[in-house]
């Protein structure tokens, strides 16, 4: 059975283990919804589907992951947005976008 973690950061390390890609995504899916959409682990969380996107030649949606991701880390308000934003800056220039 899949586990259920009260923890949207749990969600991004079980994904990290994880091969398959459909699975991977299912699993940062359920760290976004368990996030609240202005934090950073939403951010975190959009971000990763963002490359797993890429990765997976789906640049159409890895923008559209970012896009999520960057409106959460602009609202965010902790020490992680300035980190954040570099991240998500390197990753909009690897998608060319």
């Amino acid at each position: 059975m899949f586990p259920r973690y009260e923890d949207p950061d749990a969600y991004r390390l079980l994904a990290r283990d994880l091969d398959d890609y459909r699975l991977r995504w299912f699993v940062l899916r359920c760290a976004l919804s368990s996030s609240e959409r202005d934090s950073s682990s939403f951010s975190r969380a959009s971000l990763e589907i963002a490359r797993l996107h890429r990765q997976n030649g789906r640049p159409d949606l890895a923008l559209s992951s970012l896009r999520d991701a960057r409106s959460a880390a602009s609202s965010s308000d902790d020490e992680s947005r300035a980190e954040l934003s570099l991240l998500l800056e390197i990753e909009r220039l690897f998608l060319g976008a």
